[in-house]
């Protein structure tokens, strides 16, 4: 009968003190700690995407901030000059007596043919209207010494430029009565009235940059650009009539 011995002692206790090390090596807090390799790479392209939409959003709010300080609160910016404000009323169909003819052909050209509709100004006498294209405007007016003031009209027509700088007027009636139709640039001085019995005041023009006066004596209106130099019109003052004196200069260059 044969017995078996436990085979290679110094082996097996080799092999076990093996085993100890390794788990104890598994175990340390270093080696949990240490990152362990991904299979997949980190998507760093994210965190660029995320740098760039920063940064663009960023710019924009340097854009808006600059162009805000550039625009000011828009309270304390200085009046706009420009064309008399009736241009931004409706357009409405113009009657066929107050269509452009032959005069209006001469500022507006050709194509003033074409043009049917234009903004309208009430005024005492009945609707007056301006009208025009690129080229210019004209301001036509029914005539309140007429026994047909609709039918009866004046008409008076100017470049563009020039609109824009001193407006448009037309003066109808009689010598010794005047209908004094004007629009007035925005953001100019208002128009001030003379007359020959000493008279002086403002003009203010409605809220779409109108002035209508209506003038029994000799009187003049002076009317004011951008800069301060003036245009008169002459209100029921018969031919070779002196001008109505104008007050003492106030250092305003005189156009």
């Amino acid at each position: 009968m044969s017995t078996m011995q436990r085979p290679m002692p110094d082996f097996a206790e080799a092999l076990e003190r093996h085993l100890r090390d390794a788990a104890a090596e598994i175990a340390s807090p270093a080696l949990v700690a240490a990152p362990v390799p991904s299979a997949r790479p980190r998507p760093r392209w994210r965190v660029g995407r995320g740098f760039a939409a920063a940064g663009s959003l960023a710019f924009v709010a340097v854009v808006v901030a600059i162009v805000l300080i550039a625009s000011g609160s828009g309270t304390k910016t200085a009046p706009a000059f420009g064309e008399p404000l009736v241009l931004r009323t409706p357009l409405v169909p113009l009657p066929k007596v107050a269509r452009p003819g032959s005069s209006a052909a001469q500022i507006l050209g050709p194509e003033s043919a074409t043009i049917t509709r234009g903004h309208e100004i009430p005024t005492s006498a009945g609707p007056a209207y301006l009208y025009g294209n690129a080229a210019g405007q004209c301001l036509t007016v029914p005539d309140p010494a007429s026994p047909e003031p609709a039918v009866e009209r004046g008409v008076t027509c100017l470049p563009a430029a020039e609109l824009g700088r001193f407006g448009i007027t037309l003066v109808l009636g009689t010598d010794d009565e005047s209908f004094y139709v004007a629009a007035i640039p925005q953001g100019v001085r208002a128009p001030v009235l003379r007359t020959e019995s000493g008279e002086t005041r403002t003009l203010e023009p409605s809220g779409a940059g109108v002035v209508t006066v209506k003038a029994t004596e000799p009187s003049v209106v002076t009317r004011f650009d951008r800069d301060g130099a003036t245009r008169e019109d002459a209100l029921a003052q018969p031919p070779g009539y002196p001008v109505v004196p104008a007050p003492p200069p106030s250092g305003n260059a005189s156009g």
